[in-house]
């Protein structure tokens, strides 16, 4: 897809499920498991490191959500439940290289029969932006934009 084309989704419906369009002024959530936190309890860049960042939207069903995700998590013997943290949408779409008006992401509803609240935060790739005035190779760039991800979303983590 070009860019204009991921953009177009953040406009529409993309689950069957969806409760409807994610806008600007929503809080999502990001759950947190220990190898996305430091020693210091500060969260990390790589709890953004997925292609598909998986969020929760606050505004639907957020408890029932957030508790079947925990039991998901779980399953895994290694993960432990440590929180979640919260960001706005408009944040997140406001995210740029430097004074570029290109976006880096975009966030799309992802719902489930489960989980009507699921939503996806993606990266756009360089290849995507096709933009020259971006130096940073396409490694650099995926750190830069989980690094701005992370600067967007708030430190306090909740429980």
């Amino acid at each position: 897809m070009i860019y204009d084309e991921l953009l177009k989704l953040e406009t529409s419906k993309q689950s069957p499920h969806s409760p409807g369009i994610i806008q600007n002024n929503e809080l999502v959530a990001r759950l947190l498991v220990p190898e996305y936190i430091d020693d210091d309890g500060q969260v990390l860049a790589s709890a953004f490191s997925h292609s598909d960042i998986s969020v929760l939207r606050c505004i639907y069903d957020f408890e029932s959500n957030k508790n079947l995700t925990i039991k998901q998590l779980l399953s895994n013997p290694k993960n432990i439940y440590k929180g979640y943290i919260t960001a706005k949408i408009c944040s997140l779409r406001n995210i740029t290289y430097e004074n570029l008006s290109s976006r880096l992401c975009y966030v799309i509803d992802s719902a489930t029969k489960d989980k009507i609240g699921h939503a996806d935060i993606k990266k756009i790739t360089k290849r995507i932006l096709n933009n020259t005035n971006i130096v940073l190779s396409e490694k650099r760039l995926k750190k830069f934009i989980e690094s701005k991800i992370l600067d967007v979303f708030d430190k306090e983590i909740k429980q």
